[in-house]
């Protein structure tokens, strides 16, 4: 365990020196740029927008700077986008400044965000965040490497994925896929059947409200190295939670779900899941160092013990497997 930790703690470590060196720290989830005295700053904001019917695209391409992105009844998509170009002087503050290009073009699939950068040198950089309104009804495709990405009250599917900071999604309807390698992904007001939340260095946090009549319940796929797995309200038919240093906590909809198929798996860490109504099925739970506990009339396969229980629930086809290696595992 102590190798494991002192491996996660070491990448950590070279991961703050690299934005050390590069001259970048994150900042409540967010990318600043910070260089030693003398480095100027220019600036300058800059408005753009074009129509934008309903289902149709956005994607949205950055590097340095965070995306932010909101849905409203309106017909167009409107961008207020932040520009900021650093260097030794004012001048090339300036210069730099003056050949960053910003495009909002037409594609097959809808319109194309993106920034054109001129080559900076050494202690030279580049960046641009975006504010961007587009119609609840339109497909989101953001992408950057330093910035953070929230996104608000988009009925469509969303694909989403930074490296160095969080995502934050509300409101959502459509299918999800967001990915942050360093940062924490929280889901509020989630009314989405299909979801994706992978992460290397941070928590996932789902927040659902119930599906809509017509909505069937989905896949949830949950899925980080360094950090817990929270989640309210899920209904999905398939659900893959898996963390390596972390709790799981998963509280299902208080729905009917046929043949729920779970596999729930952390290293360190417990593991507390409450199934659908009635669930009934297959179940096999194992912890290596700690207890497994049910509160379901439960039909033994084998040999029960305080780390290992297999066997059924009921005659239903679920299927569930819940396995830690140091922690408790409660099943409800």
């Amino acid at each position: 365990m102590k190798r494991k930790l002192l491996f996660r703690d070491g990448v950590i470590v070279a991961v703050g020196l690299a934005l050390g060196v590069s001259g970048c720290v994150v900042v409540d989830g967010d990318v600043q740029t910070v260089f030693t005295m003398g480095r100027q700053e220019a600036q300058r904001t800059e408005v753009l927008s074009h129509p934008l019917p309903d289902r149709r695209t956005l994607k949205i391409e950055s590097s340095f700077g965070s995306i932010e992105v909101t849905g409203s009844d309106t017909t167009e998509c409107r961008v207020e986008a932040s520009v900021h170009a650093r260097a030794k002087s004012m001048d090339q503050a300036q210069r730099i400044l003056s050949q960053v290009k910003l495009h909002l073009d037409e594609t097959a699939t809808g319109l194309h965000l993106f920034v054109e950068k001129p080559a900076v040198g050494k202690g030279e950089s580049v960046g641009v965040s975006f504010v961007v309104l587009v119609p609840r009804h339109t497909d989101l495709d953001c992408l950057t490497s330093f910035g953070k990405i929230e996104i608000h009250d988009i009925e469509e599917d969303v694909r989403a994925q930074t490296s160095f900071a969080g995502i934050r999604c509300e409101r959502m309807e459509g299918d999800l896929d967001l990915e942050t390698k360093h940062g924490d992904i929280r889901c509020h007001e989630i009314v989405s059947t299909d979801m994706t939340l992978r992460s290397s260095y941070g928590n996932l946090v789902l927040k659902c409200l119930d599906l809509a009549s017509y909505q069937q319940p989905g896949n949830a796929t949950l899925k980080t190295e360094h950090g817990m797995i929270l989640v309210e309200n899920l209904a999905a038919r398939q659900i893959a939670a898996h963390t390596s240093f972390g709790n799981i906590d998963i509280h299902c909809a208080p729905t009917e779900i046929e043949a729920l198929n779970a596999d729930l798996e952390t290293s360190y860490g417990s593991i507390d899941f409450d199934t659908p109504k009635r669930f009934a099925g297959k179940v096999h739970m194992t912890t290596s160092y700690g207890s497994v506990r049910t509160r379901f009339p439960f039909t033994v396969e084998g040999k029960a013990s305080s780390t290992r229980l297999v066997g059924r629930i009921g005659e239903g086809r679920g299927n569930l497997r819940l396995h830690t290696s140091f922690g408790s595992v409660m099943l409800r």
